[in-house]
């Protein structure tokens, strides 16, 4: 946590702390760090890998705009490189200066965490000061290359940027007291506190990622057996439900059924293996679905992953169109104080004032906060379970494949960035606006969303294909 960080213009003795300079902005700060605690927001498009055929492959592909206060990559990927003849491996490679290079090579065979001589639990944690510049977009890939006998494989947990070293520090506030008594408080004692909201809004200002969904059935033929279609990983703070709908198909009303689950952000390779942690929802008829799912009574500051997957029946389905699926409040947390509007002249209080310290030590975005203010941004996937090209070969593969890709957003920063080509839509269908293609296929572009005058924030959309176009990625960021 970056509580070191100086304020842009520190205050300091003689200067007049009038409400309406500066305790204004403080209270809306405030007020912003909360309302991104508790909303609606995507999560995290897992990918697993199981290719086709033999050759190159690439497992997982993603980006976000890198910062020079967070340069560090955190990575996570349980992988299989062949054990035959031939050069297999595994390579994390990043694009700059419009082309890629190789980052962290394995070559170790068989099956382990990518990297495994440098994880800790799984995870890697890599800088990239060397390769981008602040404002920079991080562009990253896992690619895999088989032994010419057997294919590698590779299940991507986790990809987001953190801090160079962690830190779960927090400042202490000034107790404000009135009466003849009360303590005389120095400048650094309000320096504090804007110290504080600095911190606060700058861990809120990170790329913002729509729920990624679509239609998905599955290719791998197998009465009984179980196959997983969907992941999703996201941090567990202030917002902790799930809400997920969508149209179960082929059930054949017994022996196939959709279920969803919460497992731990790596199972099954993560720590507690093969054993799931709750079973959500269980759909075994036809129908449309829809479920609003408490997951409280975990733990705060962990990452937790929703799976969603089919037991095949004997008619072979089921199928499962998931149209909409997003974390949200569970709206039983209340902020227990607000400071109002302040006015310029207000004489400050001692109890405005521990209104806003207590307000601030509520949101405190460590491990055992409720905020999720914490101190990480994600990437931004491309297409991660899209199989379309291995359809079109006919080959039977055992991985969960689409028929179209949606993104849902809740509009909340000014820009849109995309790749590819689609179309947004407004909740309600009726307005549209065209995204797209670059001349050089599948490159980065931006959107500002005041351009869309039927769009506010708050409002929910949707990105997706269009007829034949496929997008790539899309995500909201807080810059152009």
């Amino acid at each position: 946590m970056h509580i070191e960080w100086q304020p842009i213009v520190e205050l300091t003795s003689g200067m007049l702390l009038g409400s309406g300079l500066w305790l204004d902005p403080a209270a809306r700060d405030g007020d912003l760090a909360y309302g991104m605690a508790h909303r609606q927001s995507g999560m995290f498009s897992q990918a697993w890998y199981t290719p086709a055929g033999l050759g190159v492959f690439t497992a997982w592909e993603g980006e976000t705009t890198y910062t020079d206060e967070q340069p560090c990559v955190s990575f996570s990927a349980w992988v299989y490189i062949a054990t035959g003849g031939g050069s297999p491996y595994a390579k994390l490679q990043r694009y700059a200066n419009n082309t890629w290079g190789d980052w962290i090579t394995d070559t170790v065979t068989g099956s382990h965490w990518f990297y495994d001589s440098f994880d800790t639990a799984g995870v890697i944690h890599e800088s990239l000061s060397s390769q981008y510049s602040d404002g920079d977009l991080a562009h990253l890939r896992l690619q895999i290359v088989d032994d010419g006998i057997r294919p590698s494989t590779a299940n991507v947990y986790r990809a987001y940027m953190v801090e160079a070293v962690a830190s779960d520090a927090w400042s202490t506030f000034p107790t404000w007291t009135g009466g003849s008594g009360a303590a005389v408080h120095t400048v650094g004692d309000w320096n504090t506190i804007r110290t504080a909201l600095f911190c606060l809004k700058w861990n809120n200002e990170r790329p913002l990622l729509g729920s990624e969904f679509g239609l998905v059935s599955h290719a791998q033929p197998g009465y009984g057996n179980y196959q997983e279609l969907l992941r999703w990983s996201f941090h567990y703070g202030g917002a902790r439900a799930l809400h997920i709908e969508g149209t179960v198909d082929d059930t054949d009303n017994s022996d196939g059924w959709i279920r969803v689950f919460l497992q731990d952000e790596q199972y099954p390779h993560g720590p507690t293996a093969a054993t799931r942690l709750k079973t959500l929802a269980t759909w075994n008829t036809d129908g449309l679905v829809a479920a609003d799912l408490d997951l409280s009574g975990w733990t705060l500051g962990s990452r937790y992953c929703v799976a969603v997957g089919r037991n095949v029946g004997s008619n072979g389905g089921p199928t499962f169109n998931c149209s909409d699926v997003y974390i949200q409040d569970t709206l039983g947390v209340t902020r227990t104080g607000t400071v109002g509007t302040f006015s310029h002249g207000d004489i400050t209080t001692y109890g405005t004032m521990r209104i806003l310290t207590n307000d601030l030590a509520q949101m405190n975005p460590d491990s055992t906060g409720g905020s999720p203010a914490y101190s990480e941004h994600e990437f931004a996937s491309f297409r991660g379970h899209n199989m379309g090209v291995y359809e079109e070969t006919g080959t039977i593969t055992d991985l969960g494949h689409m028929t179209a890709r949606k993104w849902r957003m809740t509009h909340t920063y000014d820009y849109l960035r995309w790749r590819g080509a689609g179309k947004v839509y407004s909740a309600d269908g009726v307005n549209t606006y065209t995204l797209s293609d670059t001349t050089t296929t599948g490159g980065a572009q931006t959107l500002e969303l005041k351009a869309l005058s039927w769009l506010a924030k708050g409002d929910r959309y949707w990105v997706a294909d269009e007829g034949s176009s496929e997008m790539l990625t899309c995500y909201e960021d807080w810059e152009g």
